[in-house]
C-alpha cells in the first residue's frame, strides 16, 4: 500500500499546468523577402496594442483611472492618483521592423524567445539622484527576432522600482501577443482612419518605386519629385495641430510651418480619442503629418494620401 502511495504521489508531482500557447513562429523569425516584411507589418498593425495589457493587470499597480490609445499602434494608462509625479503612468507601444535595442544599458532577459531589455533611472544615468516630486521610469524594450519590436515605460512615485511593474507589464503583454488579438478588441482602443494604415500605400498612386524595406509601422519615407518626403501616421494635441498657420488642400484644412528650410505639413483626419483629454494639453486627433522642402511634392503626396483614406 505505501508503495503504491509512493508512486502515485511521484506521478502527481511529475505532472505539470497545462502550458499556454507558443508564440507563433511567425514572430521568431526574421522575413528574408519583401512579401514577408509586408505580412509581418500588417500583422503588427492588426495587433491591438491596449489589449495586450488588460486593466486587470494594470489594476496590479493601483487604482486604473484611464487608458486610451495614444497613437496607431499605442496605448497610454494612467493608474493611482490624479498627480503624474506621485501617480503611475505607464505607455506602451509597437515599433520596428529594427534589429538593434535603442540602449544596451540595463538587464536583459529571455521571455519565450524574446529578448528583453528593463532599464531604470540608474541605468540611463549613474549619477542620477531621486527626487520626491519626480517620478522614476523604467523603460522595459522587447524585441522578437522578426524585427518587430514591444516597448515600454512606467513612471511610478520616488522611493519605488518600476521595473518590477515593468517586468510583470511585459509579461503579460508577450503572452497576450500570442492570441494576436486584433484592433478593437480592447474597449479603450478608438478606432481611426489611421488603424491599422499603411503609410506606404499612398506610394504606387505617386507612381513612386519604394523597397519595402523602409517601410514603417506609422512611418514611410521615399522620394517623390526631387524631394525626400516623409510620412507619419500619429495621432497629436489638437491644439499643437491647429496653432500653424492653415490652408486648404480641396476642402480639408491643413496646418504648415517651415523650419530651417523644411515645410512640416499637419492633417487632422478625424474626431479626437476618446479619453486623451486629461492627459495632454488638448485631445489627441488623427494627424497625417508631412515633411520636406518641395512644396508642390508636398501637396501632392498630401492630396493622394488623403483621397486614399477617405
Amino acid at each position: 500500500m505505501a508503495l503504491v502511495a509512493a508512486v502515485l504521489l511521484a506521478t502527481v508531482g511529475c505532472q505539470r499546468e497545462p502550458a499556454g500557447p507558443e508564440f507563433d513562429g511567425f514572430w521568431l523569425t526574421a522575413p528574408q523577402t519583401d512579401q514577408q516584411r509586408v505580412e509581418l507589418l500588417r500583422r503588427a498593425r492588426n495587433i491591438d496594442p491596449c489589449a495586450l495589457i488588460p486593466r486587470a493587470a494594470l489594476g496590479e499597480t493601483g487604482p486604473v483611472d484611464t487608458v486610451f490609445s495614444a497613437g496607431p499602434q499605442t496605448c497610454e494608462a494612467k493608474v493611482g492618483v490624479s498627480d503624474t509625479s506621485l501617480g503611475r503612468l505607464v505607455r506602451w507601444w509597437l515599433s520596428g521592423p529594427k534589429s538593434t535595442p535603442v540602449t544596451d544599458k540595463g538587464v536583459t532577459k529571455q521571455i519565450d524567445g524574446v529578448t528583453v531589455l528593463l532599464s531604470n533611472n540608474l541605468d540611463a544615468d549613474p549619477e542620477w539622484q531621486p527626487n520626491p516630486r519626480v517620478a522614476t521610469t523604467c523603460t522595459v524594450s522587447a524585441r522578437f527576432p522578426s524585427t518587430i519590436g514591444l516597448a515600454l515605460s512606467v513612471d511610478m512615485p520616488a522611493g519605488t522600482d518600476p521595473c518590477v511593474a515593468g517586468e510583470s507589464l511585459i509579461r503579460t503583454a508577450l503572452s497576450e501577443w500570442k492570441n494576436e488579438p486584433q484592433q478593437g478588441v480592447s474597449p479603450d482602443t478608438s478606432k481611426t482612419v489611421l488603424t491599422g494604415a499603411d503609410p506606404c500605400a499612398v506610394v504606387p498612386r505617386l507612381g513612386v518605386s519604394e523597397s519595402v524595406g523602409d517601410v514603417h509601422l506609422e512611418q514611410c519615407s521615399f522620394r517623390f519629385q526631387g524631394d525626400d518626403i516623409r510620412l507619419d501616421y500619429e495621432y497629436e494635441s489638437e491644439d499643437l495641430v491647429t496653432s500653424d498657420d492653415s490652408y486648404t488642400i480641396g476642402d480639408r484644412p491643413i496646418y504648415r510651418k517651415a523650419v530651417q528650410g523644411f515645410l512640416f505639413y499637419d492633417a487632422p483626419v478625424g474626431p479626437a480619442v476618446k479619453g486623451s483629454g486629461g492627459q495632454y494639453r488638448s485631445p489627441l486627433v488623427p494627424v497625417i503629418a508631412l515633411s520636406g522642402t518641395n512644396q508642390a511634392a508636398l501637396d501632392e503626396v498630401m492630396r493622394q494620401t488623403q483621397a486614399l483614406l477617405g
